[in-house]
């Protein structure tokens, strides 16, 4: 088999043991996601369950709508997540359909007892029986521990589920990798078996051919790559065999070589200096078309030196172009090549130099043939044309000129006379007679301001050449004589636009002048010919000491120190580089009486032709500024003395402190339970004597108000007010013990004990929006944290319901890493930190304090950022 082959097959079973591997992976842990999701929803179900249960008791006991409205969006939204149900197992789908006819069975009895309370009040003659209410209360806790129960078994055994599949993925991926492992040992038992030995033999039969024992054969075993080589081997040696000669054969050869080599190098030098002498540029080529000789005017022409030009392609050193197309010109040695005769080049052809010049030239290249007739190279000959072009172009300008004068008057769209020496108008084109100031009739006189110019060109027997401004625009005239024939041609061109815009550049440049001259900032130009002073403004003068006439005589580098200097040539070079660098710089400098002064320097570099040619600077003096930083780093390092004796002390003084806090820390701990416990056990007493008297005595007065329908107006009248009293009395009862402790932080948790407080705050401040963010779940709260945490919420809500005037607050509730965080955030008018928990002022409380003492004292830390405002910030965090 080839290695080819082989090297095929072994990729080939590699990227199916690879893609095998990526597919067991990709589908162990889509099921696994989608087990995980189920199993969430599980237990939000559970958790929902609890929540109805409770919504539900809540209404038994209160019956009025907004409880009765809560109830069914929780139980549309509990629905919602039973529906997204989806389980493939047989056990988990039994009990999907148990979570489903239980929430059915939910439903209905939750109908039944909600129309029942509603009846009476439509019917004031049917009142509901306290038993009927006991045994509805009943069956709505069965059912909801039924769905509790069965959700919790489904959480579970999902969570089962993506336990198996975790161990599947991983028995998979321990089974791959160890055939991945097996595949390679047996690849490398393999590749060593059949390449690395046969390589082996055969370095070794080539290090015997290679000592000079040809008769040695390598021993052919595959037929593969390396077998190919062991015959090619073999066949090379049997070839060196046959044609290696005597030694003595050999000397004599060598002999023979040399004398012709040294008869070769008299004819090269002999021709290397006829064609050095030759007045053209020459340049030789080998058959491959790279350079072999080129003569100094040929180095002139390109630009190239010889060592530089010599071995390189033709084409990269020799480049020409078409002067009218731009486009790259015939290639002469390609052609001879092809031709094998002498070719020359077209015309308007230009040489492109290496430093990019276009030079003009004539060229022609031919064949080089040895004595055997066989071509050995091409000879290219060419010169420099560019005076020979100009005298041609000139040539044809005045060809053209003169064609152009033949018909130039009447096309001429600038005024044409033509005058006699008498000053008389012998002709005018077109365009005098609309010009300003060059009206005028044939035969009659010329313009007076014309005739001086006239008589002067007459006089001098040459061209005048003048300005003159006639009926508001300004006109270049030339007069032309002709003084055998007798007259003269005046020409006119109108250069208003050209003047007005001279005039509005000098005074362009009269505001800058004066603009630099005046300037509040020191202003100079550099040249970087030199470099030197282009230009400097008087400031720059007062700044440094010196006159106007000094700085310019200066170099920029004659004012800067060592590291000036260093930084200056830097920048320069840095933008000739083209780098990017910032306009601003500081420099230090020394003025005329030697004394150290700084400027902050803004430059601008200008260019000509694409390259930097000097720069325009403008600088500000901040001698004053450095010198305030210096004295402001001694005084900072005096301070800093200061500031490290002062915390040496700070830091003795807390750890006496440290001792007298663990103690008090301790006690407020022990002060804070038993306070929780005391609160604890007035709401669970309450709820157990007052609420039931209350909720009793209501039942009852409701049934008497039926019964004595019948009876005088004022005996109802009165029994009726006794209602709102009671209902009242149950109100400030429930609110008592939820204030205290709220009973549904025990039974169903945090976090739906938040959203019911935040439900009861929107109820009584209508006004303020309350967003909330809650993604941790009860069961990874501490049950010591719960009561903390909500007490924090608490208090934080009442201030900014009553401080704050915000109509938004922010509650977030997080996991990040291992700590859970607390923030609530508000809109309002917000506060100083600083005066308001400043000890003696007078608007200070305890709400703040109580809330950063429960957060420290349970183990977490506590924040509040606020100003005058910009609302307010509270965040508490403690670790998990």
């Amino acid at each position: 088999m080839k290695i080819k082959t082989q090297f095929i097959i072994t990729m080939v079973l590699f990227g199916i043991i690879l893609v095998v591997i990526a597919a067991s992976v990709i589908i162990t842990k889509q099921k696994t996601e989608i087990a995980s999701e189920q199993e969430k929803i599980a237990s939000s179900i559970a958790q929902g369950a609890n929540e109805l249960s409770y919504l539900a008791n809540d209404y038994l006991i209160y019956r009025e709508d907004q409880q009765l409205k809560r109830w069914q969006t929780r139980f549309a939204s509990f629905s919602g997540q039973v529906a997204k149900l989806n389980v493939n197992r047989p056990e988990q789908q039994a009990l999907v359909r148990n979570i489903k006819a239980n929430q059915r069975r939910v439903k209905e009895v939750f109908d039944s007892v909600a129309s029942t309370v509603r009846r009476p009040a439509q019917d004031q003659r049917a009142t509901p029986d306290l038993s009927f209410f006991q045994v509805s209360w009943s069956r709505m806790a069965v059912q909801s521990q039924g769905l509790v129960s069965d959700a919790s078994r489904l959480s579970q055994l999902l969570h089962q589920q993506m336990d198996l599949l975790r161990e599947a993925r991983n028995v998979l991926m321990y089974v791959m990798v160890g055939l991945f492992s097996a595949f390679l040992l047996a690849s490398y038992m393999l590749t060593y078996r059949r390449i690395l030995k046969s390589l082996l033999t055969l370095q070794a039969g080539a290090a015997v051919i290679g000592s000079g024992n040809l008769d040695f054969k390598i021993d052919v075993k595959k037929n593969d790559e390396i077998g190919d080589l062991s015959r090619a081997f073999n066949r090379m040696a049997a070839n060196l065999k046959e044609v290696t000669a005597s030694k003595s054969e050999l000397e004599r050869e060598i002999a023979e070589r040399k004398k012709a080599e040294e008869e070769l190098r008299q004819q090269r030098e002999w021709l290397r200096v006829t064609l050095s002498s030759i007045g053209d540029g020459v340049i030789a080529t080998d058959t491959d078309g790279r350079i072999t000789f080129v003569n100094p005017i040929a180095i002139t022409l390109t630009g190239w030196q010889s060592e530089e030009a010599l071995g390189q392609p033709i084409k990269d050193i020799f480049r020409i172009i078409n002067e009218k197309t731009r486009q790259p010109a015939q290639d002469l040695v390609a052609q001879v090549f092809s031709d094998k005769r002498i070719v020359a080049l077209a015309n308007a052809t230009a040489l492109v130099s290496k430093d990019g010049r276009e030079i003009p030239i004539e060229d022609s290249a031919a064949p080089i043939f040895d004595a055997a007739g066989n071509m050995t190279g091409v000879v290219l000959v060419f010169h420099d044309v560019a005076q020979k072009r100009r005298a041609q172009e000139a040539l044809r300008q005045a060809h053209k000129r003169a064609v152009s004068l033949a018909r130039f008057p009447e096309e001429n769209p600038n005024p044409v006379l033509r005058v006699s020496s008498d000053g008389n108008v012998l002709y005018r084109n077109q365009a005098s007679v609309h010009a300003p100031g060059w009206a005028c009739e044939i035969g009659q006189p010329l313009p007076h301001i014309f005739l001086p110019l006239v008589e002067q060109a007459l006089t001098e027997r040459q061209q005048v050449e003048h300005e003159l401004e006639l009926g508001g625009k300004f006109y270049i005239a030339w007069v032309v004589p002709f003084p055998e024939e007798g007259y003269v041609n005046v020409y006119g061109r109108d250069i208003t636009p050209r003047k007005r815009m001279e005039e509005e550049l000098r005074q362009s440049e009269e505001k800058s002048r004066l603009l630099i001259k005046y300037a509040p900032s020191m202003f100079y130009e550099i040249d970087f010919h030199g470099p030197r002073f282009k230009s400097v403004n008087d400031l720059m003068c007062q700044f440094l000491g010196y006159t106007r006439e000094e700085l310019l005589a200066m170099s920029p580098f004659d004012l800067l120190d060592d590291e000036g200097k260093a930084l200056f040539r830097e920048r320069i070079r840095r933008q000739l580089a083209g780098e990017a660098i910032g306009e601003s710089v500081e420099y230090k400098s020394r003025t005329k009486d030697g004394r150290e002064v700084y400027g902050v320097l803004n430059i601008t570099f200008t260019y000509k032709d694409g390259k930097p040619e000097g720069a325009v600077v403008v600088a500000h003096d901040v001698t004053e500024r450095k010198r305030a930083e210096e004295a402001l780093k001694q005084r900072s390092s005096e301070l800093q003395r200061l500031a490290e004796m002062l915390e040496q002390r700070v830091r003795e003084r807390t750890e006496e402190l440290e001792e007298a806090n663990k103690a008090l820390r301790q006690l407020s701990v022990r002060l804070l339970s038993a306070h929780e416990e005391e609160r604890k056990r007035v709401a669970g007493e309450i709820h157990d004597t007052m609420g039931s008297c209350l909720s009793g005595i209501k039942f009852k007065v409701e049934s008497a108000l039926d019964e004595i329908a019948k009876t005088p107006k004022a005996a109802t009248e009165s029994l009726n007010a006794i209602v709102p009293v009671i209902r009242e009395a149950i109100e400030e009862c429930r609110r008592i013990q939820m204030d205290l402790r709220p009973s549904m932080l025990d039974d169903l948790g945090l976090l739906p004990t938040i959203s019911w407080f935040f439900r009861r705050f929107q109820t009584i401040y209508s006004g303020i929006r309350v967003e909330q963010e809650a993604t941790i779940e009860d069961s990874e709260l501490p049950e010591s944290l719960k009561i903390v945490i909500y007490r924090v919420i608490q208090e934080a809500m009442n201030n900014a319901a009553k401080h704050s005037k915000a109509d938004l607050v922010r509650i977030s509730l997080r996991k990040v890493r291992n700590k859970m965080e607390l923030s609530v955030e508000d809109n309002g008018c917000g506060f100083s930190i600083q005066q308001r928990l400043f000890p003696n002022d007078s608007r200070r409380g305890l709400g703040l304090t109580s809330m950063r003492e429960r957060t420290e004292l349970s183990g977490g830390s506590f924040a509040i950022e606020s100003a005058d405002g910009k609302g307010t910030m509270i965040r508490a965090s403690w670790p998990l």
